[in-house]
């Protein structure tokens, strides 16, 4: 039952957060450098947020013609500030931080398809590349046309600056800035820098192109143009679920948890679990109690098989006559053929009488020198399939799913794994509370409540 409405709670917001997919920039940071021969040569830092099932990301490249990009590499930045180089993919597949390059543009690795979808976090890389032929060439001056933040992609950019170096040839106007800053950049909106530069060096600088025609370019000066196009291979996000669809699912897992608790109630109902507790007299000790074996009432009672369940056996066999102490000597007989005994009294006493129908403790002792006398052991499977005919299977499997269930929203839904949490702790008190009943009908409190919550306050914990 605990099991059930865990699962139930579990797959009900799941199905709530299943669609949702997103992928933004918390910083894009560009530091670029123009050197003498025209090369541009650009780091740039993504500070990105994931969210959802992306195995990774993506950056497109608009490489205009004459344009030359030579990629140097990426590396990824961990937790602790450290940069770590990644490696280039080999093969069909992208491994984990690896990436891939087909010229125009670089895919890698985030996440394994087996991980966890992500939830809002933040990964940080680093990408260096060089462009040739982005500085263009207009009679005797020169023009650097470049957008800085690349549009092809599939979130908004929070906070994006650009610092741009030139080498000792160039020269640019006395009111240059050489770093701007931008916030809040929709996707498909750029950050372009145009820039009327002079040569003051030796030479001429090799890597330049033919000027644009001036109607194809923008005005002088940093300006943001849409040219929103939506990335060619990254799909955008499904739109979010609407609130009635979030209530039918609400509404679908309410109606199956309170039938669920109904069936249970019923049930301890039926077992007599809200009852209120007997007047234990010796005449309702006799009817209910020493009708059974002591044995097996033991085993049932501690749910396990130890000493005191092999001295019971001992006294109970004692006083039926099928053993017995030998006078005179600290010996022991069996009286009745083996063939007669039940399944664990045949096993405890195969292991007791090693040799024949009469045992010492030196006997004893000289037998099981190696290994140990361990009579418990002999009887344990069979005395517990005894106890579960008299008090019913243990629910061991409930707990295995109900943990398994709990590592599953510790990692996608904090708010019902806290729920699972305090559901827990009911559980345990009504399991030792006797009759209960007021608290068996709140268990399913708290799980109702977080999906609930998660609802109207998606990720409010997250």
């Amino acid at each position: 039952m605990r099991t059930v409405l865990v699962l139930l709670a579990l797959g009900a917001a799941s199905l709530l957060h299943a669609q949702e997919r997103t992928l933004s920039w918390k910083a894009l940071d560009v530091t670029a450098k123009l050197a003498n021969d025209g090369t541009l040569a650009v780091s740039e830092r993504h500070r990105m947020r994931f969210d959802g099932n992306w195995n990774g990301g993506e950056r497109i490249f608009r490489i205009e013609p004459g344009q030359q990009l030579r990629l140097f590499g990426m590396s990824r930045v961990d937790d602790n500030g450290e940069t770590h180089p990644m490696a280039e993919a080999i093969g069909s597949g992208i491994g984990m931080h690896q990436y891939r390059f087909d010229g125009e543009t670089l895919r890698w690795r985030a996440r394994e398809s087996s991980d966890p979808p992500f939830r809002n976090a933040e990964r940080i890389y680093v990408i260096h590349y060089a462009l040739r032929n982005v500085v263009q060439r207009d009679g005797e001056n020169y023009v650097l046309d470049h957008d800085f933040a690349f549009v092809d992609r599939p979130g908004p950019i929070e906070s994006f600056s650009a610092k741009l170096e030139l080498d000792s040839g160039w020269q640019a106007p006395a009111d240059f800035v050489p770093a701007f800053e931008r916030a809040n950049l929709p996707p498909g909106e750029s950050a372009i820098l145009k820039l009327q530069l002079k040569w003051a060096g030796e030479g001429a600088p090799e890597y330049v192109a033919p000027l644009v025609p001036p109607e194809m370019t923008p005005a002088p000066g940093v300006v943001t143009t849409p040219r929103r196009v939506p990335p060619p291979d990254l799909p955008p996000p499904p739109p979010p679920l609407s609130m009635w669809v979030k209530l039918a699912a609400l509404g679908a897992f309410v109606i199956a948890a309170t039938l669920l608790m109904l069936r249970f109630l019923a049930r301890e109902e039926a077992v007599g679990r809200h009852e209120p507790p007997p007047d234990v007299t010796p005449a309702w000790l006799e009817e209910h109690l020493l009708v059974h074996r002591a044995e097996v009432v033991g085993a049932a009672w501690d749910g396990a098989t130890g000493p005191g369940e092999v001295a019971a056996l001992i006294a109970i066999m004692t006083a039926e006559g099928k053993i017995e102490n030998v006078a005179g000597a600290p010996k022991l007989r069996l009286l009745v053929p083996r063939k007669s005994l039940s399944d664990y009294e045949r096993g405890f006493v195969d292991a007791l009488f090693v040799k024949g129908n009469e045992i010492d403790p030196a006997t004893l002792r000289a037998h099981y020198r190696e290994v140990g006398f361990r009579p418990e052991q002999s009887i344990a499977s069979a005395l517990q399939a005894a106890a579960r005919k008299l008090v019913g299977d243990a629910p061991a499997t409930s707990w295995a799913f109900g943990l398994l269930a709990f590592v599953a929203t510790l990692l996608f839904l904090p708010i019902v794994a806290i729920a699972f949490l305090v559901t827990l702790g009911l559980v345990a008190a009504y399991r030792n509370t006797f009759p209960g009943r007021t608290l068996s009908r709140i268990l399913p409190l708290p799980l109702l409540g977080a999906a609930v919550l998660h609802t109207y306050v998606n990720d409010s914990l997250g």
